[in-house]
């Protein structure tokens, strides 16, 4: 059975940020793809190359399909955004997403920023709450590949509680893993 909706799996919520200004925390869904487009426009070149490991100069539509597109069974990608809009494109300060194994037990995780929003505490709100939520779908462990040339990730990482693994066979990356038992 497919979850159609997913603010039933992960409900919005209205967080505040270090600066005082209150933004929504809320689900990627499908209509969502505009602000997701805008939201890639406004990354630096360097970040998308160190999210994506790859030069991309703009999301294909597979690509943005694939991250707007969810199956909330096995998927999710919690947005952060400004609050207090206009209904329609929603302004993303941050993403944070999760994909969890066939068994459901283990998930890799990936996450960005809005280059212009860096330092702000946006990546350890959206880590928080993933970590929370994986949690609360009882996951065992959380994972990502980290590029190793990438140190502001990977001691991010390890403030988290990540353990951060070189791994010889994958060349520049470095796996961390977050136990959540």
């Amino acid at each position: 059975m497919s979850i159609r909706n997913p603010d039933r799996v992960f409900q919005p919520k209205s967080v505040t940020l270090a600066s005082g200004e209150i933004c929504t925390l809320r689900p990627m869904r499908p209509d969502d793809a505009p602000a997701a487009v805008a939201f890639f426009r406004r990354l630096s070149k360097e970040d998308v190359r160190l999210r994506f490991f790859a030069p991309l100069t703009q999301l294909s539509p597979a690509l943005l399909a694939r991250l707007t597109q969810l199956d909330y069974e096995r998927d999710m990608a919690l947005l952060l955004c400004a609050a207090g809009k206009p209904e329609g494109v929603p302004e993303i300060y941050g993403v944070v997403r999760l994909s969890a194994d066939a068994n459901n037990e283990n998930a890799e995780f990936a996450i960005i920023v809005r280059s212009d929003l860096k330092g702000h505490g946006i990546g350890r709100l959206l880590m928080k709450h993933l970590i929370e939520y994986a949690r609360s779908r009882g996951l065992q462990t959380l994972t990502g590949d980290v590029l190793r040339e990438n140190r502001l990730m990977l001691e991010f990482c390890r403030e988290l509680g990540f353990e951060v693994q070189s791994r010889p066979e994958a060349g520049e990356i470095a796996r961390v893993t977050l136990p959540l038992a």
